[in-house]
């Protein structure tokens, strides 16, 4: 019988309705916030760097051209979700679709995306803190509250709790909390744009080089910027939770998340680069507060914000760490006979995890992390291959090739066209960044 287009919007899979009654209360407000969190962090320090290569319109360009692919590949995934029925993880999309055999390949990219941003959140927090305090309250502090090691201890020691929450809408309140700091942050930067305080004393603007509408890479495309933004655009590894958790999860309300989360996400990042980039020009660092300059008091205040944003990321971005790392330590289980753990949708209510398995992985996401970012005081180009890596195979490959293996004849044919060239696309951009960052 034909449907129409408004039908489709409305409608849901039936078993899907009937499975999430009891568990399904997260609200438009929490769902949008958690994405819109997963997606910004470390990545908008980066990205005004990044313009180097493309320019001014490039880059806006670039920005708007990825959030749209991101949007559609949420979408497809949601779609996934439909078929199969929630609750739902990400490890039963890809068991659905593509088989066990590439579960390992997908957990290994939520492991290179999410696990970089993590340790990255813990490296800015061991190198901002420290200058943070001595600007705001001078050289008299104590050496062990200055120590980079200690503000790392000292802040996961507060976070950790919150890696053990069960539900990502419990993490709803400090996404938006995040959210605060990071629009504290576009002020400052538009207040340096606008003349209100100078960002480049005794010099002409732009300071650090010159403006560019279109850049010149080398090969003529921009691959370096291309493994950044994606990497700062991609919340792909937390969209089956939140398909799993928003109240009446109709189409509508789905696309409504999506949309509503990476606007906004475009358009911080955007009104920051913008900023930052007609401010400084295209000699811009990797992070963008370093072009600031260092002794005003207003960008001590916007190191503190920054702090707390990815100290507030940190347990939202460890939520699908923790899930793949379940899924690995399921697959090891299974393949020296250990019974198989139960799934992390269907473990029993409670605010915080209860299961061992599940219990494991967390640590392991706390132990690794901190370890790392102990000893690495940059990551670099590594993290950004694997973040871009990462990314294309969780944002790019697996919802193209899970959509076009589970729905092969969708009502709208040009989805499943658009589905079959983001699959294509993934496969590209990965061998792109390797050989971009070996070079």
């Amino acid at each position: 019988m034909h449907r129409d287009a408004t039908s489709w919007l409305t409608e849901g899979s039936a078993a899907t309705n009937a499975r999430t009654l009891r568990h399904a209360k997260a609200g438009l407000h929490s769902s949008i916030a958690n994405l819109a969190n997963t997606t910004i962090g470390a990545g908008m320090l980066a990205i005004p760097g990044a313009w180097s290569s493309t320019g001014l319109v490039g880059g806006i360009l670039l920005l708007s051209g990825v959030s749209a692919l991101m949007t559609f590949t949420m979408h497809l995934l949601a779609e996934c979700v439909d078929v199969i029925g929630r609750p739902a993880t990400l490890s039963e999309v890809v068991d659905a679709s593509l088989g066990v055999g590439f579960r390992a390949l997908v957990d290994f990219g939520c492991v290179c995306n999410m696990g970089g941003g993590c340790i990255s959140y813990l490296i800015i927090i061991g190198d901002s803190l420290p200058e943070v305090k001595i600007g705001l309250f001078g050289a008299s502090v104590l050496p062990l509250l200055i120590a980079r090691r200690f503000c790392i201890c000292l802040l996961l020691s507060v976070l950790a709790p919150l890696t053990f929450l069960r539900r990502l809408e419990s993490l709803g309140s400090v996404s938006g909390v995040a959210l605060l700091f990071v629009l504290g942050i576009v002020v400052m930067c538009v207040l340096f744009f606008v003349g209100v305080f100078d960002g480049c004393p005794g010099h002409a603007r732009p300071c650090l080089g010159d403006i560019e509408l279109v850049g010149s890479p080398a090969g003529g495309i921009p691959f370096a910027a291309l493994g950044t933004v994606l990497f700062a655009f991609g919340p792909h590894y937390n969209v089956v939770a939140v398909a799993n958790e928003l109240s009446q999860p109709s189409r509508a309300r789905m696309l409504t998340v999506f949309v509503a989360s990476q606007l906004g996400s475009l358009t911080i990042y955007t009104t920051l680069t913008v900023s930052a980039y007609l401010t400084f020009g295209k000699g811009i660092p990797g992070d963008v507060l370093l072009a600031y300059p260092q002794a005003s008091l207003i960008v001590s205040v916007a190191r503190l914000m920054l702090v707390f944003v990815v100290a507030l990321s940190y347990p939202v971005v460890a939520f699908p760490l923790s899930q793949a790392l379940h899924s690995l330590l399921t697959i090891i289980a299974r393949a020296v006979g250990i019974p198989s753990a139960p799934r992390i949708a269907d473990a029993d209510d409670g605010a915080f995890h209860s299961d061992p398995m599940v219990l494991c992985a967390v640590t392991l996401v706390l132990s690794s992390t901190l370890v790392t970012a102990l000893f690495v005081t940059s990551l670099g180009k590594v993290v950004s291959m694997a973040g871009g890596i990462g990314a294309s195979i969780g944002c790019l490959i697996l919802p193209g090739a899970a959509y076009a293996i589970l729905v092969p004849k969708p009502r709208f044919a040009l989805k499943r066209l658009g589905a079959l060239l983001t699959l294509a696309i993934g496969l590209v951009v990965p061998p792109m960044l390797v050989v971009q960052n070996i070079e």
